[in-house]
């Protein structure tokens, strides 16, 4: 049932849930492809000037030219599919304590947590480049407004190392 819903996610630890993105300091997650490498860059989206992208990968900062970028996509959160689905289990199985109203409360209690679970994983949790530019991508860098002067890479601290 976990696997029936496409969603998006981003590495364990890479970037918040939902509820935290207000208070969250860090950027999303960001995934490009350069034009000439075909290669897959990925790392925390620290931001981006008028020609150029920060990325912060392993606690270095990487600069890409926007012009060599064919695809990116920033991961903004992680969604809560898989605490829904849990929920909606747990809630079925506790229905047997109902009794002979079991019956009644548990088709409730199953749709409810499977609308609830596929309407969370499909919630749309990304941007992409170039169907939107960058400037709209930045809002969900580490510094929305471009790279401050006189920041080195050595005073950022990334996020907590993610897991795959």
């Amino acid at each position: 049932m976990l696997n029936c819903c496409s969603t998006i996610k981003a590495p364990i630890g890479s970037v918040p849930n939902r509820k935290a993105l207000t208070t969250d300091a860090y950027g999303g997650w960001l995934e490009m492809t350069i034009n000439s490498s075909n290669d897959s860059i990925t790392g925390e989206f620290i931001a981006a000037n008028e020609d150029s992208i920060y990325i912060m990968q392993n606690g270095e900062i990487q600069i890409y030219a926007i012009s060599n970028i064919s695809f990116a996509r920033v991961i903004i959160f992680n969604n809560a599919r898989g605490a829904y689905l849990i929920w909606t289990v747990a809630g079925s199985l506790l229905t047997i304590s109902n009794g002979g109203f079991f019956i009644f409360t548990l088709p409730t209690v199953l749709v409810s947590g499977i609308l609830t679970t596929v309407a969370e994983s499909k919630r749309v949790n990304y941007l992409d480049y170039p169907s939107n530019g960058f400037k709209e991508l930045s809002k969900y860098a580490r510094f929305p407004q471009g790279m401050p002067e006189g920041i080195k890479a050595s005073d950022l601290n990334p996020r907590l190392t993610p897991k795959r």
